[in-house]
């Protein structure tokens, strides 16, 4: 049995900033992800499934004119996992980074 770790860090939303990254989400395949237990179990769920995970930063541009086109991705794939998890502020860069697994138990 194989077994990967990935590590997420989420970073600290201020509770009065507008958080964009909640709007659109109607897939029932896209999830916030809110904690590294979380993620871990997301994960285990989506079983052999293609699961992208899309970190982000709240203050990042890129990030909130990306995530209209990441919604609209995940309604049009209803067997992928979409998973969006805010990165820490101090690592945020110029553009979002995705990251793409699929991992299956034997």
């Amino acid at each position: 049995m194989a077994v990967r770790y990935v590590v997420v860090v989420l970073g600290y939303s201020h509770p009065y900033e507008d958080k964009w990254w909640e709007n659109n989400i109607k897939s029932s395949n896209m999830r916030n992800i809110e904690s590294q237990e979380d993620f871990d179990k997301q994960l285990l769920l989506a079983s052999d499934k293609l699961t992208i995970v899309v970190f982000f930063s709240p203050s990042c541009g890129a990030c909130k004119a990306l995530h209209p086109k990441v919604c609209q991705l995940a309604g049009m794939q209803p067997g992928l996992q979409f998973l969006m998890a805010q990165k820490a502020a101090s690592v945020a860069s110029a553009a979002p980074f995705q990251l793409f697994i699929r991992s299956k138990m034997r």
